[in-house]
This record gives C-alpha cells, structure tokens and sequence, in this order.
C-alpha cells in the first residue's frame, strides 16, 4: 500500500504533512508535551534519530497542525497503522494551547479524513490511565473504552520479567484505549 499524503482543514486549524523545514519547531513541541521525548534534550542524536523515523514511517502518517489565523504551530497528529481495520489517532498540543477546543477540533478533524479516506475503519486513541484530558476529547468524540492495555515499556519489562521466570509485582503501566466505531 503506497502512503498516502493528508492534510485537512477544520473551522479554526489546518493540517498539512511535516516537512523537513518543520524539523526544530516539531521536535521543540514533541520536547514540550512528551516526558519521553524530554530526553531529546540529552541526547540530540535520538531527536535526529526520531525525527527521522517519523518523517519517513510507513505505517504512520504525521502532520502538523497550525492556528488557520496566525499560521502557528499548535499541534502535532499521527494516524498509525492505517494500513489496518484500526487506525490509532496520536495527537499533542502545545501547553498554552491546550483547554481552548483545540483537541477536540483535531480529533473531529482527524475523523472527518479517516471516514471519508478509509470507509469502515474505527479509530482508535490511547493514552496513559491519568490523562483525563484525553479522555474528555475521545468521549466528546464518540469514543467507547475499550479496555486497558499494557504500555509498551510495560509489555517489555513483562516480558524480560517472565524470561527469567519472576512475575511482575506492581503495575508496570497501563494506557486506556477508546474506539470510535465507524459508521
């Protein structure tokens, strides 16, 4: 399946693909609103290693996100394994912008795109069990939880863990996931 390019508009914000000249200001973002990606700071040659992953993925499309207005980036998406009956929605937006509608917006954005290029697919967003934030935007959206499953890192420890025969004794880190069913 050949990767598709999308870019969307919605009342208040457009999205286009990233481009390499969004490299700094994108990864300054990603730095901002990810502990992970806080480790960037450290360790440039990873953000070089990251940013370079996402611009070329092939199961993941990314875009940025501007203010239609002031032309500011204010987000960050991703629609992940689009090549499968799930896509799974990944957004972030700058601090100062969040608690103005501006998730909400994306998601309703993202969905437009997904239902209209991808008929009969479900979204899917996941976050960690204490983002109520994230919550309130797939609820919003029409998202069902649907279950709890083990982060990555969680899924990795777990299995490192069962490799030398020991079990977990704590919660090693669960996201919530919700679906929005297709229509």
């Amino acid at each position: 399946m050949e990767k598709p390019v999308i870019s969307f508009e919605t009342e208040r914000l457009y999205a286009r693909p990233v481009k390499e000249s969004d490299k700094e200001s994108y990864m300054d973002l990603r730095v901002k609103t990810s502990d992970l990606a806080a480790a960037y700071k450290e360790f440039p040659e990873f953000r070089d290693h990251e940013w370079d992953g996402e611009l070329n993925s092939q199961n993941e499309l990314y875009v940025c996100v501007f203010m239609k207005n002031t032309e500011t980036l204010v987000a960050i998406a991703s629609f992940q394994n689009f090549d499968t009956d799930t896509i799974e929605f990944g957004f972030d937006v700058a601090e100062e912008w969040r608690s103005q509608g501006i998730a909400t917006e994306l998601v309703q954005g993202m969905l437009k795109v997904m239902r209209s290029e991808y008929p009969g697919k479900e979204a899917k967003i996941r976050t960690n069990k204490e983002n109520g934030a994230c919550r309130k935007v797939a609820e919003k959206c029409g998202g069902v939880l649907s279950g709890f499953e083990p982060t990555l890192a969680a899924r990795a420890i777990e299995q490192l863990m069962n490799s030398f025969g020991n079990k977990p004794t704590e919660d090693l880190g669960y996201e919530i996931a919700w679906c929005i069913e297709a229509p």
